[in-house]
């Protein structure tokens, strides 16, 4: 519904801004406009519009600022001093009756009039335009990485899984990884591995025997077509474009999905802390840890993997302290979910945890790298269970060696990248179990 006023508020616009300059040269003479003409200006102010509200919300804040300093301006020019100052000034009965230029009105106050109304206009569609964008946003309620899919409590995978991209030995070719971390499922099951120590990210495609190198691969430095030990990856759908976690450059990268040879740095100087930065802003705000390097609830120690839930609840895999912890939005301390007992391998504790993922019902899904499992910690839970691998450190389909990343798509199968095995594994879940 929104979509449909605000494009019969386009037409009505343009019609409108064609009709007032059309007003203005009947007011300066006796001539008007063509139809022609006057459809013409119409269709040509409907496309300069699109191009502005194309622009994403931050960028057209200029506009606005500009747009509310020429309203006061023109406001107090055409009621305060042209009032004043006019020569002559026609009655209330010739400003609504006349049809031709002797009501005593300069031709400069017609246009200006003309202008002010034409940018009252502009700023209705602008706020139409700011509605559509932040409803938009505001319905985006899951986070960038979370899965769609309601996982039940019970849910149990395949016990062997399939290698779908790499496990063809170390190496840089197309069909190999050198150390991949990170990875992202999109809804089309394609997946983009972080491959570290090549410094690319691989886009693989369902079924595909090779991936695609779509950044970086062009050697360890830290020009903007590069990366150094990339060690993450996830998808901003609003811009099309890989987010990439830029390990050994310290920063964060914008990186379009299509086409494109060279990154955006839109964060920079990455300290060990956990902060939240909002787009164009380079500072940040810390939101968990910050508190110097120790294991308090309110410190981190080597912090690694975040994830936030749909409640703006962040969680953060510390292989420093053997924990995943759990800090609430606006919290000066976290809480553990899952490990936290010291390193070691018993239900209820984790060795240098990595990757970590949270269902729609609180529960943790943490890759536990160095016990060689994926372990899953019901919200409120003391202990976790093993769901993939906890098999002893190897390469055969029901082993793990040193998963890093894991991804849920959108049936609920899981993925996981193994750091040791240079290999993306999908394990798929059993359908009696998806809802």
């Amino acid at each position: 519904m929104l979509a449909v006023l605000t494009r019969e508020g386009d037409a009505a616009f343009s019609s409108g801004f064609a009709t007032i300059i059309n007003a203005t040269v009947v007011l300066q003479g006796n001539n008007s406009l063509s139809i022609g003409t006057e459809v013409g200006i119409g269709i040509g102010v409907t496309f300069v519009w699109a191009a502005l509200n194309a622009l994403r919300i931050d960028q057209q804040g200029w506009l606005n600022n500009l747009a509310a300093v020429f309203q006061i301006g023109s406001t107090i020019s055409i009621v305060i001093v042209l009032l004043v100052v006019a020569p002559t000034r026609a009655t209330a009965h010739e400003v609504f009756t006349s049809t031709y230029n002797s009501t005593g009105f300069p031709f400069a106050y017609v246009c200006l009039i003309g202008i002010l109304s034409t940018l009252f206009s502009f700023s209705g569609y602008e706020a139409g335009a700011h509605l559509s964008e932040e409803t938009r946003h505001a319905g985006r309620a899951v986070p960038l990485r979370a899965s769609m899919v309601h996982i039940s409590p019970n849910a149990r995978w395949s016990t062997n899984g399939i290698t779908i991209a790499g496990g063809n030995e170390q190496g840089s070719e197309t069909n190999q990884f050198n150390h991949p971390w990170g990875l992202y499922v999109d809804d089309n099951q394609t997946i983009y591995v972080a491959d570290t120590y090549n410094h690319r990210i691989l886009e693989w495609k369902s079924g595909a025997t090779n991936g695609t190198v779509i950044a970086g691969g062009n050697g360890q430095e830290n020009e903007a077509h590069q990366l150094n030990y990339p060690q993450d990856v996830i998808i901003d759908k609003e811009s099309d474009s890989l987010i990439i976690s830029d390990h050994s450059n310290k920063r964060v990268v914008r990186w379009l999905r299509r086409n494109d040879t060279r990154g955006e740095t839109i964060i920079s100087n990455i300290s060990c802390i956990v902060r939240r930065y909002k787009i164009g802003n380079t500072r940040g705000t810390v939101v968990a840890g910050g508190n110097g390097q120790g294991c308090r609830l309110d410190q981190l120690s080597h912090p690694f993997y975040v994830f936030v839930d749909q409640d703006h609840s962040l969680y953060v895999s510390e292989y420093g302290n053997h924990r995943v912890m759990k800090w609430e939005k606006g919290a000066k301390q976290g809480i553990v979910v899952a490990g936290g007992q010291g390193e070691g391998n018993s239900l209820t504790q984790l060795a240098y945890p990595k990757g970590v993922v949270v269902d729609q019902l609180g529960t943790v899904y943490v890759a536990d790298d160095v016990n060689h499992r994926i372990m899953r910690w019901p919200k409120g839970a003391t202990q976790g269970s093993v769901i993939i691998g906890g098999n002893g450190e190897g390469a055969q389909s029901n082993q793990l060696n040193e998963p890093v990343g894991l991804s849920f798509d959108r049936y609920g199968n899981l993925y996981v990248v193994e750091n040791g095995n240079h290999r993306v594994q999908k394990f798929n879940i059993e359908q009696t179990q998806f809802r």
